[in-house]
Order: structure tokens, then sequence, then C-alpha cells
């Protein structure tokens, strides 16, 4: 049963620390530098009941560079 369940766009924020804590920015706020890297995160307001708590495949869809 490899049957999609949810299917769903979500912007993509960078974590920044903030003292102690990590905020999560929207990812042209805090845009990053060629070859430097950041953990994300993603927020969806709703997950369906027939998630199978696998990882979610995530997909780019469109990368912008200046």
């Amino acid at each position: 049963m490899n049957e999609v369940a949810q299917k769903e766009r979500a912007d993509l924020r960078i974590l920044k620390k903030n003292g102690v804590y990590e905020d999560a920015v929207e990812f042209a706020a805090a845009p990053l530098a060629p070859g430097q890297s950041a953990q994300f995160q993603m927020a969806f307001e709703h997950i369906s009941t027939q998630w199978n708590q696998a990882a979610p495949d995530i997909r780019v869809l469109r990368v912008a560079t200046k």
C-alpha cells in the first residue's frame, strides 16, 4: 500500500538561535550563503489520520538565488 495519505505545500523556516531558544524564521529573512547549511522546520496545520508515522518524503519545488 504505497498510497499518499496527504499532499500539502508548506513554507520552509530556518531555525535561528535566540538566546537559549531557537526561533523558526522565514527563509527569506535568513538566506543561506554558499556552502552554508542550517536546520529547518516545516509546520502543518492538519495531519491525516491515515499517516503511517513514517518520515515523510519531501520534495523541493523551487530554489531562488540572488
